[in-house]
């Protein structure tokens, strides 16, 4: 019998997610990336059989979010293009942070639950965070772990919805030649999916992407003008608030001359003694 599963790589730009699956599949196939910014343009899919095994897995990674070389709408565009692709249903979707979970983070994550997938979208999701050194270490891993549940509510409520936190430390060749971090991090993860990753997760919603798509800009759109006008109306009230102090101002330096003014007048007769 064999074996198959299915990956759908997603996150922010620059969290790692092609490297994730170059990891996964031991290639350097997914276009890697050593700065903030993504390689990676629109969907790729790549299928590998694991030598001397009979798993197959089929790692379709995306466009980040927050790409710098598109617009939102396109971004979004790109985004739809790919999760269209796993309308046959996918074992897994790996959510990537880097470091640590951000606002920003938390913001792409509810985009992707919304407009692309469903609320059942954490039951299938397994959150990787890369970037952690002390992947290996059990302790480490639980401690990190209650730090994020205590960061903040958003975070602590995402974190319960998904199926897990997975920590890995993809280095870099030039950081370690050996590629250890690499390898037990492959060798984690691909016993991962195998033991727990088994059951299929077909998106119900796929053929309304376009149209929640535009919805979701629409009423953003709608949302930023308002945000301009309320940005527009503070810096009118910040300017009448220094119009009124450089008023008052005015008026206790008037107030002040005066009274010195009133201070002189009684002198002013002596002025030919001096």
């Amino acid at each position: 019998m064999t074996n198959e599963r299915t990956i759908l790589l997603i996150g922010r730009t620059g969290n790692g997610r092609s490297t994730i699956a170059n990891v996964i599949s031991n290639t350097k196939k997914f276009k890697e990336s050593e700065y903030a910014i993504s390689e990676s343009e629109g969907g790729q899919i790549e299928h590998f059989r694991v030598r001397g095994g009979d798993m197959i897995y089929n790692i379709i990674d995306t466009i980040g979010i927050g790409n710098n070389r598109f617009t939102e709408e396109e971004t979004l565009r790109r985004l739809a293009n790919a999760i269209k692709g796993v309308q046959n249903g996918l074992n897994q979707i790996f959510f990537v942070i880097s470091g640590k979970f951000t606002q920003e983070d938390v913001e792409a994550f509810t985009l992707f639950r919304t407009v692309f997938f469903g609320e059942d979208i954490g039951k299938y999701t397994t959150i990787i965070q890369t970037k952690f050194p002390g992947f290996r270490d059990p302790e480490k891993r639980r401690k990190n772990k209650e730090v994020m549940r205590n960061q903040n509510e958003n975070v602590a409520t995402i974190l319960s919805s998904c199926r897990r936190l997975v920590h890995v430390n993809n280095l870099t060749e030039q950081e370690d030649f050996r590629q250890r971090a690499r390898n037990d991090s492959r060798a984690f993860l691909r016993n991962y999916l195998s033991s727990n990753c088994q059951n299929v997760y077909i998106p119900s919603n796929l053929g309304e992407i376009d149209e929640r798509i535009q919805n979701y800009l629409a009423e953003k759109n709608h949302g930023d003008d308002k945000q301009i006008q309320i940005n527009q109306l503070i810096k009118e009230n910040q300017y009448l608030r220094e119009q009124l102090n450089n008023f008052a101002a005015q008026q206790e330096f008037q107030r002040f001359q005066n009274k010195f003014q009133n201070f002189l007048n009684p002198f002013q007769g002596f002025q030919g003694f001096f």
